[in-house]
């Protein structure tokens, strides 16, 4: 068992060692003093400072390593003197057939269902042994019902109960538990409904008896039956795996494997909630026919730190390298297997942070128009457990996230065709657990926000309704104003048609646009596919739709964010 760490370039040739995790059984305290006791015993070099840094976000165990330090090298030496690294041992000891033995993985499992035959065979033999019993009571009762008359005549003439009990035996043929249920049944049974009633569970019990009858006789139905019960099990009580299982055998960790490749890859989150990344490197291929389209693509390196923001304004960190690579995105991990991140979550934006970057902020968006600053260094790094970011009100959800820098400035886009444009520092910074401000004004109630972000240099903003129709204008038409205002008319709808804005996107001429439609289809279009005309004017068709299909979503194929010179040196430059 190995710790969960990862290397932070500081700059300057200075780096740290990050630990957020550590083995199971192992006492932080020891495995400290055991850090330092190497180090001191000279057995690791290049070890500058040790910090514990853990809090109530979760463990953080810092280690600042000297210019002249190789990061992997005092990594992998770290895994193999000190409890960083460890193993845990465990006996396949069980009692098979009243002996003790010593068993394989296969063996357990195969003694694991053996034993689940058992029980279904043996359970399933109980009820249907009382089902039985209890149609044939049902059984006699019908007949006490359909001959009331004539029953009640036997037991009125009747000198005793057990007489009243032979007679009606010898009368209709009854079993002794029939006519013993026939003699205790009560008056209201005599009611239309109540016979009803009977019926029904005569029904339902004979239904029973076939189902279990079947099932006993049939081996194959038995297995099917314990994987239906293994699901029932794992949907009620199964919990996210906390560790990350690597293939192979447990050898010293290398320099290569600890940092991996340094050459920037693509994240790709699919509509399912699909991480993948690609074994060449290469940004993915869209396309139409495509089963799991993407709903996000952003360009990350293997040493970035990624944060997956959901919809209600929780965050969950990983690293780009723990991303399985894939050679189709419909293979890739759910999120919910790689993070502490709930199945039913759902994923808003996922955003690549170098661990170099250190100035800017985290801009969020809801769909009601509200808008958070959060600064990046308050982000927290690697953790286990998942945090909140946004405060979402209950009846609104977050659209976006992106990373701003102070003199930025943003636009929201709602889907009525309003626009609007002001600068970042109409928003004031915020801490984790804050919620929002207004950012823009909407009309009327069934407005919503349906894009933002960032404007840059030379930014454009694209625009498309449900029904495909859109166009660009430049992001320099859109006058600056003060945050929380209505904005400008950003289309003009055509005549007579009910449209509405489906998505916008803000950003540069020189990338590529998926629009997603209600249908799970992936239109790929170059942004200059579309006509740039003005701001408060009509557009064209620009994504060719299918009877009764429309424009959901869109978004752009993010590039990594760049880190600013000035964060990328030393403090003493």
């Amino acid at each position: 068992m190995r710790a969960r760490a990862h290397i932070e370039e500081l700059g300057r040739g200075r780096s740290r060692i990050v630990i957020t995790e550590i083995p199971y059984q192992t006492n932080k305290s020891n495995l400290i003093e055991r850090i330092v006791d190497v180090a001191q015993s000279g057995k690791i070099e290049g070890l500058v400072d040790l910090r514990d840094e853990s809090d109530r976000q979760g463990l953080r165990i810092v280690i600042e390593l000297g210019r002249t330090a190789d990061s992997g090298e005092v990594l992998s030496a770290l895994f193999k003197y000190t409890p960083l690294q460890a193993t845990y041992g465990i006996i396949m000891l069980a009692l098979l057939d009243g002996e003790p033995r010593m068993l394989s993985l296969k063996q357990m499992l195969r003694a694991f269902i053996e034993h689940r035959l058992t029980i279904i065979q043996r359970r399933s033999a109980y009820d249907l042994a009382r089902a039985q019993a209890r149609a044939h009571i049902l059984e006699g009762l019908l007949v006490a019902l359909e001959n009331i008359d004539r029953v009640i005549d036997i037991i009125r003439r009747s000198r005793t109960t057990e007489t009243a009990h032979t007679n009606l035996r010898k009368e209709f043929g009854l079993s002794d538990e029939q006519a013993t249920a026939i003699l205790d049944m009560q008056l209201r049974r005599l009611a239309a409904l109540e016979r009803r009633k009977l019926e029904d569970e005569l029904k339902e019990k004979r239904q029973l008896i076939k189902d279990l009858t079947t099932l006993l006789e049939s081996p194959k139905l038995q297995r099917l039956e314990i994987a239906r019960e293994m699901q029932r099990v794992e949907e009620r009580y199964a919990t996210q795996r906390r560790t990350l299982v690597i293939q192979g055998p447990a050898t010293d960790v290398t320099s290569g494997e600890l940092i991996g490749t340094q050459e920037n890859t693509w994240v790709t989150l699919t509509t399912s909630g699909k991480l993948s990344t690609p074994h060449d490197n290469e940004a993915p291929k869209v396309t139409a026919s495509m089963k799991e389209p993407p709903l996000r693509v952003l360009e990350s390196n293997p040493s970035d730190v990624l944060y997956l923001i959901t919809t209600e304004g929780n965050c969950a960190t990983l690293l780009t390298s723990q991303i399985p690579k894939v050679h189709e995105i419909e293979e890739g991990t759910p999120f919910w297997q790689l993070c502490d991140l709930g199945e039913g979550e759902t994923v808003a934006q996922v955003i690549t942070v170098p661990t170099t970057l250190e100035q800017g902020y985290l801009f969020f968006v809801t769909v009601n128009g509200e808008v958070k600053r959060l600064r990046l260094e308050e982000l927290p790094s690697l953790r286990a457990q998942a945090f909140k970011v946004f405060d979402v009100e209950a009846d609104d959800r977050l659209l976006t996230a992106f990373i701003v820098q102070e003199d930025d400035q943003v636009i929201l886009v709602s889907r009525q065709g309003q626009a609007i444009h002001f600068k970042v520092d109409e928003v004031r910074a915020t801490g984790l657990s804050a919620g929002g401000m207004r950012g823009i004004k909407l009309a009327a109630e069934e407005d919503r926000v349906v894009g933002a972000n960032g404007v840059t240099r030379f930014a454009h903003v694209w625009v498309v309704t449900d029904g495909g129709y859109g166009k660009r204008t430049s992001a320099e038409e859109y006058p600056v104003q003060g945050r929380a205002g209505q904005g400008v008319r950003t289309l003009r709808f055509p005549p007579g048609e009910d449209r509405f804005i489906a998505a916008a996107v803000i950003g540069p001429l020189e990338g590529e646009l998926v629009a997603l439609t209600n249908r799970d289809k992936a239109k790929r279009n170059r942004l200059t596919n579309a006509p740039s005309v003005k701001r408060d004017s009509k557009g064209e068709t620009i994504v060719s739709l299918a009877k009764d299909e429309q424009v959901s979503s869109a978004f752009l194929f993010e590039l990594r964010p760049e880190v600013p010179q000035s964060a990328a040196v030393g403090e003493d430059d």
